[in-house]
């Protein structure tokens, strides 16, 4: 999908749903999905996902929802960044998003990701050393 440039937006849009049981009750549920596009064509989705199962364990509280983030940065044309720092010999992974560098450990799932579900490359991401400002 072509990215499209100059022309911001902001949406939000709800669905509900309701169940009437055959005792009278009725089960309602309320789900919502927000987009938007800054005027550079960077996308952000979020969408509200159902607790299923044992995912509802780990919800924060009774009546919370977790969501669903995806922000389309400008990363399809960027690459990775390897630094090599003189505390160790492995070097230190650097993912550029928006104008931020995501380090390892979160830089490092996001490299593992990006090779395996966008390049399909399998590759282990062991062998990348944190920023000394993670070993504290």
């Amino acid at each position: 999908m072509p990215t499209i440039t100059g022309a911001p937006f902001s949406a939000e849009a709800t669905t509900e749903f309701t169940q009437i049981l055959a005792d009278g009750n009725r089960i309602e549920k309320r789900y919502s999905t927000s987009l938007a596009r800054d005027s550079k064509g960077r996308t952000r989705q979020e969408q509200d996902v159902a607790l299923i199962g044992p995912l509802a364990l780990f919800a924060p509280g009774a009546g919370a929802r977790a969501a669903r983030a995806r922000v389309d940065a400008e990363i399809a044309g960027q690459s990775p960044r390897f630094v090599t720092i003189p505390e160790s010999p492995l070097p230190v992974v650097q993912i550029p998003i928006g104008g931020d560098l995501i380090h390892a450990p979160t830089g490092a799932v996001l490299l593992q990701f990006r090779r395996l579900a966008i390049e399909g490359v399998y590759e282990r991401v062991f062998d990348y050393e944190q920023p000394t400002f993670a070993w504290r």
